[in-house]
């Protein structure tokens, strides 16, 4: 009797103990790919209106170039003695107003923002204006700072807000700068980090996202594709209003650095997270990559005011999902998606 009396007592506890190990492996699966429990409800808020075609139609792939207010696409033409040709297309987002510009840039330019008139890239984390006009171009004079991307002011043809670091006092801060190209100052608005040492590379990467204006109300935003944070700040005056923190709370990426100096995300630390953004109506919408759904695209839906999470919808357009999302752009009601191979155009109800 006794020793039935055991074994069912040890047939329990094994029961537990093997139940507790299931949920914490689930636990910690969940956690490794950083999902979360979202609460779906029916998409009325966007329709799907058409599709159209890429600007550059002799690509495979959409290359796009940020922009304040255009769809810009580049075509790499050749490249010669350490210089790259390259045409870009450029297009209203009616997709009325179209033309196409040829730019010869260094080898090693990094292009970072088109606007009617000019193209600045980086080269070297120092910045250069290229008139599409004339074709000149001339370095922008920012002593002891290293840019990495930048988007103008509102109503200003000389104020930028920038993600970069800057020496000072021997100390390098990393963080939101605004820039004024006209007098070549640099005013820090948020630190991220400070260092004895340029930490700009990992930060770059550690950092990784875009400007934009996807917004109704006044602000514009940087987001983080890596990490689950996106900044806002005032579209007039650049300064820093709040940060939302996305529900998935995907830390900042490790980085590492090989013999040569090379700095590279660390294997297994790296989650894509917030593919693109607009704020309407009192609510910010995030495209987030973080979801198991492999041919749905996936918004989470937060308050302006709060930044609590209130809801997700999901919806379909040809098999793609949130981590195939290149830009989003909010003009009126209108939403613009770009992938890899077309855009879609959505109106908001």
């Amino acid at each position: 009797m006794k020793n039935k009396y055991f074994t069912g007592l040890i047939t329990v506890f094994v029961a537990i103990i093997v139940c507790i190990t299931i949920l914490n492996l689930a636990n910690s699966s969940s956690k490794k790919n950083y999902y979360f429990e979202r609460a779906f409800v029916k998409n009325d808020f966007l329709k799907f209106s058409k599709t159209i075609s890429k600007l550059n139609d002799k690509s495979d792939f959409l290359m796009n170039v940020n922009s304040d207010s255009l769809l810009v696409e580049k075509e790499l033409l050749e490249n010669v003695n350490s210089t790259v040709f390259y045409k870009l297309y450029l297009s209203d987002l009616n997709f009325e107003k179209k033309n196409s510009k040829d730019v010869d840039l260094p080898s090693n330019a990094d292009m970072k923002l088109c606007t009617n008139n000019s193209l600045f890239y980086i080269q070297k984390f120092k910045l250069y204006n290229y008139n599409l006009i004339s074709k000149n171009r001339k370095e922008i004079n920012l002593e002891n700072f290293k840019i990495v991307s930048l988007l103008p002011l509102k109503d200003s043809n000389n104020k930028f807000i920038s993600f970069g670091e800057l020496l000072k006092n021997e100390v390098y801060y990393t963080g939101f700068f605004i820039i004024d190209t006209k007098f070549s100052t640099v005013d820090l608005l948020k630190t991220l980090s400070e260092s004895k040492e340029s930490n700009v590379i990992s930060a770059s990467l550690q950092y990784s996202g875009s400007f934009s204006y996807n917004s109704d109300n006044g602000l514009l935003a940087y987001f983080c594709n890596k990490y689950s944070k996106i900044y806002f700040f005032s579209s007039q005056t650049g300064s820093y209003k709040k940060v939302l923190t996305t529900k998935e709370d995907v830390p900042l990426p490790k980085i590492l650095k090989n013999n040569k100096g090379d700095s590279f995300y660390a294997r297994g630390t790296t989650r894509n997270t917030n593919m693109g953004f607009f704020l309407k109506n009192g609510n910010v919408f995030v495209f987030s990559a973080r979801s198991p759904l492999e041919s749905e695209i996936l918004v989470d839906i937060y308050s302006s005011d709060s930044f609590k999470y209130e809801k997700s919808i999901k919806f379909f357009y040809k098999n793609f999902d949130s981590k195939s999302i290149e830009i989003v752009m909010l003009k009126d009601n209108k939403i613009v998606m770009g992938f890899s191979t077309d855009y879609a155009v959505f109106n908001l109800l």
